[in-house]
């Protein structure tokens, strides 16, 4: 097999934004023309309408702030996020009844509970 060769900028956005249509072409034929329950998979303007509800609200954006914060920094600086995501601990928050809990981990597996 040949190598793939590189395409342009121009081809590359252009091929995104097909694929992004296309996607969400097939995506809305598949839900609205009832090929599947919606209860197994929602139309997109019912996802749209959804998303925009956890923001504005449930206070999703609150949560999801730091991550884009976090990314245009990372842009700023230079530097892409797979070149420093295996130096960042991830974080999982999990609420209980009574309180929440707060996990650290790395990489490498290692958990502390704050």
């Amino acid at each position: 097999m040949k190598p793939l060769k590189p395409i342009g900028s121009k081809a590359g956005i252009a091929l995104g934004v097909a694929f992004f249509l296309l996607f969400f072409l097939v995506w809305s034929v598949v839900t609205l023309g009832g090929f599947v329950s919606k209860t197994f998979l929602a139309d997109p303007f019912t996802m749209l309408q959804d998303g925009i509800e956890l923001v504005t609200r449930h206070g999703f954006g609150f949560d999801i702030a730091p991550d884009f914060d976090h990314l245009l920094a990372l842009q700023q600086a230079g530097k892409s996020p797979q070149a420093v995501k295996s130096k960042q601990p991830w974080h999982l928050r999990m609420t209980g009844d009574v309180d929440s809990h707060s996990y650290l981990g790395t990489s490498k597996g290692q958990a502390t509970m704050q």
